[in-house]
């Protein structure tokens, strides 16, 4: 059977469901086309089903004959059907607790993700920076403008300045409390270890992705660092600056 006729197959019986609902056979039948389709999650809520529409009609055939008695029959079908929907109902809840968790966290992944590009553009833009105003690295501010007005003019637009993980309005960014002069790039010692800029608000540091936080180095990369201590091989995370605002409106280079 092909992918098609398949899925063709499954809306015929989830049609079946919503009208006169589905037998044994038939639950059985959706667990092999959802497994089919590579949907084990599906096909397993489908096979608990048929055993389960299996047991109740199991039960029925085994209740013994007490004498005319009418309602006896309709009394155990609605305890069945009850247990069949209880067992239904706790599939559910057990698949969303397990699932729910997962999603999150592959959600945060992909916003991690996206806020290491945002950092990354940070880094080019101060790099080209340097490039213009003599190997010297942006001031965190000066009496006119901060870091992120100085390196606007380098950046693609002012969203990379937003975290996707950050609820805030203003930058998402805490970048090094470099002094007016400037800072020269070629004596720093191991730029690949001075942390230049992180996640942060007007609280500080801002642990927003999963107990961690991204960070660009003098260097130039980006990486993901855990909210523990990391011993000597960071430096800088005590020397940033307070929190700024994002630029509004194109301004030219800043010195």
């Amino acid at each position: 059977m092909t992918e098609t006729q398949a899925r063709e197959r499954l809306a015929q019986l989830e049609g079946h469901l919503q009208g006169r609902g589905l037998s044994a056979d038939e639950w059985q039948e959706a667990a092999y086309l959802w497994w089919q389709l590579g949907d084990q999650n599906r096909s397993q809520a489908c096979q608990a089903q048929a055993t389960a529409r299996r047991q109740a009609q199991d039960t029925l055939g085994m209740a013994p004959a007490t004498g005319p008695n009418p309602g006896s029959g309709k009394s155990v079908l609605l305890v069945v059907l009850l247990v069949v929907g209880l067992m239904g109902a706790f599939g559910v809840l057990m698949l969303s607790a397990i699932l729910f968790p997962v999603f999150a966290k592959a959600r945060e992944k992909a916003r991690t993700a996206s806020c290491q590009s945002n950092q990354k553009q940070i880094a080019l833009a101060m790099i080209q920076y340097c490039q213009d105003y003599d190997e010297m690295l942006p001031p965190h501010h000066n009496a006119k403008v901060n870091w992120a007005q100085m390196c606007e003019p380098y950046l693609k637009n002012v969203e990379v300045l937003r975290c996707p993980s950050d609820l805030g309005s203003g930058c998402s960014y805490l970048y090094r409390n470099v002094p007016v002069k400037g800072l020269s790039v070629q004596g720093v010692d191991q730029p690949m270890a001075l942390v230049m800029g992180v996640d942060g608000d007007g609280k500080g540091l801002a642990k927003r992705h999963n107990d961690g936080f991204n960070a660009w180095f003098c260097d130039g990369h980006v990486k993901w660092l855990p909210g523990a201590d990391l011993g000597s091989s960071v430096r800088g995370l005590d020397q940033l600056g307070p929190p700024v605002g994002l630029p509004t409106i194109d301004l030219p280079h800043a010195p």
